[in-house]
């Protein structure tokens, strides 16, 4: 067995009574009623989907950009001088 650190405490309190009843209080109704959630998932799996196609099509558009700012500059460059 472990030696503890610290003796355990006595408790001492007054026993827990087993006829405790306790009435159910009313929820207000949600403002669109499920019983499971199905349309909050398929409402947050649209905007999570949303959100994922917008950051990688504004990535892909800034890509695009760069790209094409750099292009004339490439051109030029590989043109003359690549030809030798």
């Amino acid at each position: 067995m472990a030696n503890q650190a610290f003796a355990r405490p006595q408790l001492t309190g007054q026993p827990v009574s087993q006829k405790t009843t306790v009435e159910p209080k009313t929820r207000p109704l949600p403002l669109m009623p499920s019983s499971s959630g199905e349309v909050a998932d398929r409402l947050f799996g649209f905007a999570m989907l949303t959100c994922a196609v917008a950051i990688l099509g504004c990535s892909l558009a800034l890509l695009m950009t760069a790209q094409a700012a750099d292009a004339p500059k490439k051109v030029l460059r590989y043109a003359f001088l690549g030809a030798e």
